[in-house]
C-alpha cells in the first residue's frame, strides 16, 4: 500500500510537470501565428514566464526521480515557490513513512527470529537461555533473566545472560509472584518500563567495572490470560518505542511457545510415568504369575503330602485296629496307665480280672485296686507292690477283688515315654488252683 501511494504521487507530479512543459511549447510555437499584436504580447509574456520556470521544473523532475529511486537525503536541491514547497513536503512524508516501515520491519524480523528458536529446542532450560540471549543481542542490552512461574505461584529463575556469556544459575533462586517489581509485573500483566532504577536494585558488570543501568524492562509472558513467567532486561541505554514494541510482541510469541513447550514437557513426563507404570505392572504381573505358579506347586506338594499323610494315618489306624483286636482277644489282662495310676486302656480280659467295666475303671486308680505305687527315686519311675517289691516280669501280687475276696495275680510291667509322658503297661494273669 505504501509503495502504491508513492508511485501515484510521483505519476501525478510528473504528469503535472509534463503538462506545463507542453503548454509552454505550444504557446511559443503554435499560438503566436494569426494573433493580434496585443494578444501576441500577452502570450509572449506568458510563454516567457513559463520558460523562466523551466529550470525549476527540470529540477523538480530530477528530485521526483530521486524519490522514485528511494534516494531522499543525498544531494537534496533547494527549490523555491509552491512547487518546491510541495516537493519538500512530499519528501518529508516519504522519509517519515520509510522510517516507520523500517522500524516495523525491524520489529517483525526480531519477532521472527525469536519464533524460530522453538523449532530447534525441546528442553525448557535451553529454550529460555536462547530466548534471552537473542533478545539481549537484538536489543543491544547488557543483561537479561528469564523467570518461569511455577504452580505454587513462585517465580523460579530458568536462565540468565550478560555480555555474550551464559551466567551461572542457582537452581534455588526463587521469588514470590506477589512481591517486588517482578511480582507486580506478573500481577498487573503489563510491561514495566523503568527509567528511574531503584538504588542497588541491579548492577551491570563488565571489564570496566560496575554501572547502574539506565533502563530496566520487565515483560510478563501471558498466553490466553494465563501468566507463564516474566523476562527482565537491563540496559545502559534507554529503549526507543520500537524496542518496547518488539519486546511486547516477542513476549506474546514466547508465552505461546513456552505454554506449548510446558505441555510437551508435561506430556513427556506423563508418557514416561505411564511407561514406567506399565513396566512395573508387567513386572508385577510376571512376579504374580511366578508366585501363582509357586503357590500352585506348593499346593500340589501339600496335596501330595496330605494324601501321603492320609495314607499313613489310614495305615496307622489300620495297625491300631489290628493291635486293638489282638489286645481284645488276648487271654491276659492288658492295662495301660500313667504315673498317677489313671487307667487309659483296659482290654476285655482286664475287665474280667479286675471285676470292673472299662467305663468304671476310668474313675478308679489302679494303685488302689492292686495295692501298687510308683517310686521316683531313680532316673525312671519304678512300679512297686505294697510290700516294696518291684514289679518286673511275672511278679506275684496278692489283693482283693471287687467283692472282697482274695485275688492273686502274676504281673509283668513295662515303662515307656510317649511324647515325654511316662506310661506303664501292665500284663496280669490270674493265679488259680487250676494252674497247679
Amino acid at each position: 500500500m505504501f509503495e502504491v501511494s508513492v508511485i501515484l504521487l510521483l505519476l501525478a507530479a510528473l504528469i503535472w510537470i509534463s503538462t506545463l512543459r507542453r503548454l509552454a511549447n505550444r504557446i511559443s510555437d503554435q499560438f503566436l501565428g494569426g494573433q493580434t499584436y496585443k494578444t501576441k504580447k500577452v502570450l509572449r509574456s506568458l510563454a516567457s514566464k513559463l520558460k523562466s520556470h523551466e529550470l525549476t521544473i527540470q529540477q523538480a523532475e530530477k528530485e521526483l526521480e530521486k524519490m522514485g529511486d528511494n534516494n531522499l537525503v543525498t544531494n537534496v536541491t533547494a527549490l523555491e515557490g509552491p512547487l518546491g514547497i510541495a516537493i519538500t513536503t512530499l519528501r518529508e512524508k516519504l522519509e517519515s513513512l520509510r522510517r516507520q516501515e523500517s522500524k516495523q520491519n525491524w520489529v517483525a524480523n526480531g519477532v521472527n527470529s525469536i519464533s524460530a528458536i522453538r523449532k530447534n529446542e525441546t528442553e525448557i532450560k535451553n529454550y529460555t537461555f536462547h530466548v534471552i540471549s537473542s533478545l539481549a543481542k537484538y536489543l543491544g542490552a547488557n543483561q537479561a533473566a528469564f523467570f518461569i512461574l511455577e504452580e505454587n505461584e513462585i517465580l523460579k529463575m530458568s536462565a540468565t545472560y550478560a555480555y555474550d556469556k551464559r551466567k551461572f544459575i542457582d537452581d534455588n533462586t526463587e521469588i514470590s509472584s506477589g512481591t517486588g517489581l517482578l511480582g507486580q509485573c506478573v500481577t498487573e500483566k503489563e510491561l514495566l518500563h523503568i527509567a528511574q532504577i531503584p538504588k542497588n536494585y541491579v548492577k551491570i558488570t563488565s571489564g570496566l567495572g560496575e554501572a547502574t543501568p539506565k533502563c530496566l524492562v520487565m515483560v510478563p509472558l501471558i498466553y490466553r490470560e494465563q501468566a507463564y513467567g516474566v523476562i527482565e532486561i537491563a540496559s545502559l541505554k534507554d529503549f526507543e518505542p520500537e524496542h518496547l514494541e518488539f519486546i511486547q510482541k516477542a513476549s506474546e510469541e514466547i508465552a505461546s511457545e513456552l505454554a506449548a513447550l510446558q505441555i510437551h514437557t508435561d506430556t513427556q513426563k506423563l508418557l514416561k510415568q505411564a511407561q514406567e507404570q506399565a513396566t512395573q505392572l508387567s513386572s508385577n504381573e510376571e512376579e504374580l504369575k511366578q508366585n501363582m505358579e509357586e503357590m500352585q506347586a506348593t499346593q500340589e506338594e501339600m496335596r501330595r503330602k496330605e494324601l501321603a499323610l492320609q495314607e499313613k494315618l489310614e495305615e496307622i489306624e489300620s495297625e491300631r485296629a489290628k493291635n486293638l483286636a489282638i489286645l481284645e482277644t488276648c487271654m491276659d489282662a492288658v492295662i495301660s496307665f500313667d504315673i498317677e495310676g489313671t487307667i487309659e486302656f483296659c482290654n476285655k480280659a482286664g475287665e474280667e480280672v479286675l471285676g470292673y467295666s472299662r467305663y468304671e475303671l476310668a474313675n478308679h486308680s489302679l494303685f488302689k485296686l492292686l495295692n501298687l505305687h510308683i517310686s521316683t527315686r531313680g532316673d525312671e519311675p519304678v512300679l512297686l507292690s505294697n510290700t516294696g517289691t518291684q514289679i518286673t516280669t511275672r511278679s506275684e501280687v496278692n489283693t482283693t477283688d471287687r467283692n472282697g475276696e482274695e485275688l492273686s495275680l502274676l504281673l509283668t510291667a513295662t515303662h515307656i515315654k510317649v511324647r515325654g509322658k511316662s506310661m506303664f503297661t501292665l500284663f496280669a494273669q490270674k493265679i488259680s488252683v487250676d494252674l497247679f
